[in-house]
C-alpha cells in the first residue's frame, strides 16, 4: 500500500497560469474548426488579419506582426497567394522587396 501523503496546495498564480492554458487551447481547438472548411491555418488566418485594411507590407512587417513566430514567413505568403487569399507584388522604392 503506498503512503497517503498530503498534497501542497497549488499557489493561485499556478491555478491561474493553468486555466490561462485550457481556456487558450479551448479558444485554439474553435479556431482550427472553423478555418477548416476555408483550407485555413491559424498562422494563416493571422496574416490574413495583419494584412487587413493596411497598405502593401513587406514580408518581414508581417512576420514582425505575427502572434506565433514563424521562421517559413515566405512559404506561408506563397501558400496564402496560391489559394488565392492574398496577391504580392514587387516594391516601387526596391523592386528585390516584395509587398
Amino acid at each position: 500500500m503506498s503512503q497517503d501523503r498530503p498534497r501542497k496546495p497549488v499557489p493561485p498564480s499556478t491555478r491561474a497560469i493553468i486555466g490561462l492554458m485550457r481556456a487558450t487551447d479551448g479558444v485554439r481547438r474553435t479556431l482550427v474548426r472553423t478555418l477548416e472548411p476555408f483550407g485555413l491555418t491559424l498562422q494563416q488566418f493571422n496574416v490574413l488579419v495583419i494584412l487587413w485594411n493596411e497598405e502593401p507590407l513587406p514580408t518581414l512587417d508581417v512576420a514582425a506582426r505575427l502572434v506565433e513566430q514563424t521562421p517559413g514567413i515566405t512559404r506561408l505568403l506563397t501558400t496564402l497567394t496560391a489559394k488565392r487569399y492574398i496577391t504580392r507584388s514587387a516594391s516601387k522604392e526596391d523592386g528585390r522587396q516584395l509587398l
